[in-house]
């Protein structure tokens, strides 16, 4: 059974990579960083849900603030 009780903000500029493993156009970096929030959190996939709307806050990946959407996690 998958927990999906974990709601983060992750900006828009990750959202590609989480949802889609799609990694295109980001940097190695970028990838580092995606998979080290991964894994040191114990994430296994990510929900975005349907009714989400972007705000200007701090993303939980890179510690930058950037327009940013609400996502859920599943643990693993």
């Amino acid at each position: 059974m998958k927990i999906t009780d974990y709601k983060t903000s992750i900006s828009e500029y990750f959202l590609s990579a989480l949802v889609n493993g799609d990694y295109s156009g980001l940097s190695d970096g970028d990838e580092l960083l995606i998979d080290n929030f991964m894994n040191d959190n114990g994430y296994a996939d990510v929900l975005m849900p349907d009714d989400t709307e972007a705000s200007f806050m701090v993303c939980e990946i890179c510690n930058l603030y950037s327009n940013c959407v609400e996502v859920q996690f599943y643990l693993k």
